[in-house]
């Protein structure tokens, strides 16, 4: 497009500049319907020169003019700019902003995004005539148009639902703590559409009430859910099946209706906190919290009392079997130790016979059948026969099957060993005084010979 420019060039503080904010009188171009206001923005304006003769005072003349926006009258921060090339007529021009190109890497986002934030009321225009001196001064001040004030008081009663777009006012357009219960009466049933309500005032989101199909864990309530900070949840699941959560003035139900105790449970339970009972039943044994310092638990009413405590050698954890210490681990370790002190025991005997006696073990392959067919197979001994060799190792549990103590077996070994180092031990004497013997005859034998061969000689 052909460029003209005045006979006189204009300093850039001479324009004179008008400028009009005209809604309705400039035709805008043709863009596609959407429920949005367009990202538009009308402008007129009057260029003259420094005598005040305007701009292509007979022709049209085409100047190319870079619009940008601050947030004040001077210096501040550039939020906004864009260039076109401007048709001035007797002076008169007339732009929709928004329809330019970015120019030196300047911000070119939408217009809309400009208005906004605390300062929104301070944003001022800047002309830069690029090729008739440059930035025209003062900035001129954005400022409202007449009915643009309706919108900061609402009249009552005038936003139906007619007046708003589904979705249109969400979270992110209310200021927090903008609606209070002074300025929201609720006369009639209304629906938060599957949205939370929330409890307590400021940004707390843990505490809300909301109607839910399904909920984490596993639940399908298929009704309101109370949420507290730790967790919660209502309903009955979908389907009437069984309620996810129930209580009533006798207790808890969790997977129960109409609990009858404090707490009760259908299903298996699982804690990962601490649990406070005196004593607690389970398949006809009872298991006691013992009130002595250093017992955790004691379980009576089976063939004796076993006791876990946490004082064994200083501290660590030990199983009791009355007042003997079965096993307990060692401490700084995480191996498991048997009590053996001689002040536990008594009728030691010295126990022999162990070769070749674990000579006639048979160690076997074998799959549990409990495990079925696709088991793994396993390495080891059957009890029944150890159980002639070493009775010692075998027991038998209140079904009748035999058990063998597999801890066990590293005694029997070094007893084998043992027997086996002093069987050794004898034969290796044995061996040494025949060598030796052999030793005196082959000497007497060289000597004979030594002899026999000087008398040939």
């Amino acid at each position: 497009m052909k460029t003209s420019t005045p006979s006189r060039t204009p300093t850039a503080g001479a324009f004179a500049l008008a400028l009009l904010f005209i809604l309705s009188a400039t035709v805008p171009r043709a863009l596609a319907a959407t429920a949005s206001p367009p990202e538009r923005l009308s402008y007129q304006g009057f260029l003259a020169d420094s005598d005040n003769n305007p701009l292509g005072p007979i022709d049209p003349e085409n100047h190319t003019v870079v619009f940008r926006i601050y947030d004040a009258s001077t210096g501040g921060v550039l939020m906004w700019s864009e260039q076109q090339v401007v048709t001035v007529a007797k002076g008169v021009f007339s732009v929709q902003l928004g329809e330019g190109s970015v120019t030196q890497n300047e911000p070119h986002g939408s217009l809309s995004s400009v208005f906004g934030g605390t300062d929104a009321s301070d944003r001022y225009l800047e002309l830069d005539v690029t090729d008739q001196g440059g930035r025209l001064a003062p900035r001129l001040r954005l400022l409202t148009s007449p009915y643009a004030f309706l919108a900061k008081n609402v009249a009552d009663g005038a936003v139906d639902s007619s007046k708003l777009a589904e979705g249109s006012v969400g979270s992110s357009k209310i200021q927090g703590g903008a609606v209070t219960t002074a300025k929201l009466s609720i006369d009639s049933a209304f629906r938060v559409n599957d949205q939370a309500i929330y409890l307590r005032s400021g940004t707390d989101v843990n505490h809300f009430l909301k109607y839910a199909s399904s909920y984490s864990g596993g639940f399908n309530p298929d009704g309101p859910v109370l949420q507290g900070f730790a967790g919660g949840i209502l309903g009955v699941a979908a389907g009437g099946g069984s309620t996810a959560l129930h209580w009533n003035s006798t207790g808890v139900g969790v997977h129960k209706h109409n609990p009858s105790e404090a707490l009760d449970v259908v299903g298996n339970a699982r804690v990962s906190g601490s649990v406070s009972a005196t004593s607690v039943s389970a398949r006809g044994a009872s298991f006691v919290v013992a009130t002595g310092e250093d017992t955790v638990v004691r379980m009576q009413n089976i063939t004796r009392d076993w006791y876990i405590r946490n004082s064994v050698n200083g501290g660590t954890f030990g199983i009791f079997d009355g007042s003997v210490a079965a096993v307990h681990i060692v401490p700084g370790t995480t191996s498991w130790a048997t009590g053996s002190d001689r002040r536990l025991k008594t009728e030691i005997n010295q126990e022999t016979g162990f070769l070749e006696r674990v000579s006639r073990f048979r160690p076997v392959t074998y799959r549990l059948k409990s495990r079925g067919k696709d088991g793994r197979r396993e390495l080891g001994f059957i009890a029944q026969d150890v159980q002639p060799e070493f009775p010692e190792l075998v027991s038998e549990s209140g079904d009748g099957m035999l058990a063998l103590a597999y801890d066990r077996f590293g005694v029997i070994a070094i007893g084998a060993v043992r027997e086996l180092n002093e069987r050794t031990a004898a034969r290796m004497n044995e061996l040494e005084k025949e060598n030796s013997a052999l030793k005196q005859s082959l000497a007497s034998v060289l000597e004979r010979l030594q002899a026999l061969e000087s008398v040939v000689k």
